[in-house]
């Protein structure tokens, strides 16, 4: 997933618009509208931390998985940007289907 869309996300999942981040955190709007025309690939490690604080966030969130990354690595990672996305009731129902399938996978 491009960083845009992770950021895009991010602000959906917590109703908050590109320029109330930017205003927020300090940032410039045009951050934002360069990662979207794709003119600008990456952020600094600043900027992306203060992106990932403000969402709470880990800042590894926003790290493409590596070439060298196991398919099951990247399936947990994955899983792991989902859970990110969700509000707590939706995450409670998430841990408690992996456990069913965990309990499931072991017999």
């Amino acid at each position: 997933m491009e960083m845009y869309e992770k950021i895009r996300l991010l602000c959906e999942r917590d109703g908050i618009r590109f320029s109330s981040l930017a205003l927020e955190t300090g940032l410039r709007s045009s951050v934002f509208t360069e990662l979207k025309m794709g003119r600008t690939r990456s952020l600094s490690v600043v900027t992306l931390k203060k992106i990932a604080d403000y969402f709470d966030v880990p800042l590894d969130y926003f790290v493409s998985p590596k070439e060298s990354e196991t398919p099951i690595a990247a399936k947990r990672r994955v899983l792991a940007d989902t859970a990110l996305m969700l509000d707590e009731a939706e995450l409670d129902s998430l841990i408690s289907m992996a456990k069913l399938l965990a309990v499931k996978a072991t017999k």
